[in-house]
């Protein structure tokens, strides 16, 4: 330290800032001092800044504000700033750390869980990140064994079949659609056909579509939550929704709760209860969880209690509203403005190795807010933007197109392409320039990469609506060449790597094979419903699918599945 608020290194001088700034307040002083990679530079714009530090300009401009990003960014900053050696301008660096700290600490303090709740154990009365990241580990443990105890998962599909009972019961409208066996065990979706399964998917839910198909609104944001793991809650949030809300942030299951993604109003049914189209709102991700993920827990919590307390825990649901109109129906979830469940995308994937048609599986690791430890077949995620927290309606209006969305997912999932996540480091680089999208646009050029859509299926423990398809992949070599390339990180993709949502390294599986790892325990209810769309499928356009591609494996495999 060469004289108060200076810093010498090499010969150049760099001012410290003043004491006692929060991040933000830091963050513009090394901006305006034009601080480059340990030398006073040409000064930064907040584009040029965003692209050098990975992220976002509309990013860079929520940390400018009260924003802060995720912890293993701090580095990233630091390296940016002051250069690669650890050792070189070390009281910058920690001015830099420092002032995160306080601004995290602050945030905390705002925090107030003294709040009682009849589904969650308080959180702790004094106050700490410490205290609370605690309790929220302990609590989801918790809940964890409560989920896999024995004979929960046949008392829950019970208690939503009996709760479900007038719309889904045998003799009703929909009950031929709900609750699919397989080999004899009942799973608590329904499966609604799609009509488009023969040709390409030029159904009517091809979008891009009208903006004015999507009802508008403001949705509800919640401050200080970009990266940090103290958070400030709105203080109209009480009770059990506070709670539950804690227990996510701070047990790690939710990293960006104000991401905009599109949120089902209804979908729309011919008079044979086959899919036609749909409407959506926009919401967050957070109002997501409070409306439909809390409705996992509730269960959870249910389960043990005596029969007339649980039977009512378990009734406090969004109800399902089916409607007729024009010959047709009318499927919605819950009042408007009350729940908001999130419309998502998944697929069962086929490609052919080796002269094989296969298929790939994951289990779900423990730390995801829904279904941690089951079984799917990815890729399988919710329908969310391709950008940041900040981004709102006017910017991303133009991604209200389910292909995007799976080929985002597909890409993430399957492939380990970072840079097609919600928030990937790509900048504002458009979604159809990433390296994976012109991958598939090349597939698909030469009619070697298929979309086909199956239908929906309405998981009925978190009322979520999975928009499912078939991938059929016919590569003119190994599947893992197709998809190896250098991501616009510099990093590279790799086919069927592990990701933060796999236990472990993603299995594939020859489709000759799926009745027996179907078998297997602890199969997540959505996955269990595609299996059963891409078996009607199969069946009923034989002459499409399976003479185009060959798939009379996969249909022998799922008929065993589903065999009465």
């Amino acid at each position: 330290m060469a004289e108060a608020g200076q810093d010498r290194a090499g010969g150049v001088t760099l001012r410290l800032p003043p004491p006692d700034k929060d991040f933000a307040a830091v963050l513009r002083w090394y901006l305006d001092e034009k601080a480059q990679n340990g030398r006073l530079g040409n000064g930064w714009g907040t584009k040029d800044f965003a692209h050098a530090v990975g992220v976002s300009d509309r990013a860079v401009r929520g940390w400018l504000k009260e924003d802060l990003p995720h912890r293993d960014r701090i580095e990233v900053i630091a390296r940016v700033f002051f250069g690669a050696n650890p050792e070189a301008h070390v009281d910058h660096r920690r001015c830099l750390m420092d002032a995160y700290r306080r601004t995290e600490a602050k945030a905390a303090a705002q925090t107030a869980p003294a709040i009682t709740s009849n589904a969650l154990e308080s959180a702790p009365s004094v106050i700490s990140l410490y205290d609370l990241t605690t309790w929220a580990k302990q609590k989801d443990e918790e809940l964890k064994r409560s989920r896999h105890a024995p004979g929960f998962a046949d008392w829950r599909d019970e208690q939503l079949q009996r709760h479900y009972s007038q719309l889904l019961g045998p003799k009703s409208k929909l009950g031929p659609f709900a609750f699919p066996a397989l080999y004899g065990r009942s799973h608590s979706v329904i499966c609604l056909p799609g009509n488009q399964v023969r040709t390409e998917f030029e159904h009517k839910l091809l979008f891009p579509r009208s903006i004015d198909s999507i009802e508008r609104r403001d949705p509800r944001q919640f401050p200080n939550l970009s990266g940090s793991s103290a958070v400030r809650f709105p203080e109209d949030l009480s009770g059990e929704k506070l709670e539950y809300a804690k227990l996510m942030i701070h047990a790690g299951k939710i990293r960006r709760p104000n991401m905009i993604g599109f949120a089902l109003r209804e979908l729309q049914l011919d008079e044979h209860f086959v899919v036609q189209d749909f409407s959506a709102t926009i919401c967050t991700y957070m109002e997501n969880v409070l409306s439909n993920h809390i409705l996992e827990h509730r269960l959870t919590h249910a389960f043990g209690m005596p029969p007339h307390e649980a039977a009512s825990l378990v009734d406090n649901r969004p109800k399902l509203h089916l409607s007729t109109r024009n010959g047709g129906s009318g499927l919605s979830i819950g009042k408007a403005g009350e729940c908001f469940p999130l419309v998502s995308v998944q697929a069962l994937v086929l490609y052919r190795d080796e002269g094989a048609w296969s298929t790939v599986r994951i289990t779900r690791n423990d730390d995801v807010a829904v279904s941690p430890r089951a079984k799917q077949f990815p890729p399988a995620g919710g329908f969310e933007i391709f950008g940041t927290e900040h981004d709102r309606f006017e910017d991303v209006s133009d991604q209200f197109d389910l292909r995007i969305a799976l080929k985002r997912e597909f890409l993430e999932e399957c492939a380990d392409d970072k840079d097609a996540s919600a928030e990937g480091p790509t900048g504002d680089i458009p979604v159809s320039e990433l390296k994976g999208m012109q991958r598939i646009a090349e597939l698909e050029e030469a009619g070697r990469f298929h979309i086909r859509f199956l239908g929906v299926v309405l998981d009925l423990i978190t009322l979520r609506p999975e928009f499912s398809f078939l991938i059929v992949i016919e590569g003119d070599k190994p599947i893992r060449d197709h998809f190896s390339y250098q991501l616009h990180s510099g990093k590279f993709a790799h086919w069927l790597k592990p990701n933060s949502e796999e236990a472990r390294r993603p299995r594939p599986t020859f489709v000759r094979d799926l009745h027996k790892v179907a078998r297997e325990p602890n199969w997540h209810n959505s996955s269990v419903g595609l299996m059963k769309l891409a078996h009607q499928a199969l069946v009923l356009e034989q002459d499409g699918l399976q003479r185009r591609f060959g798939l009379e494996e996969l249909t022998a495999s799922l008929a065993t599945c589903f065999a009465k």
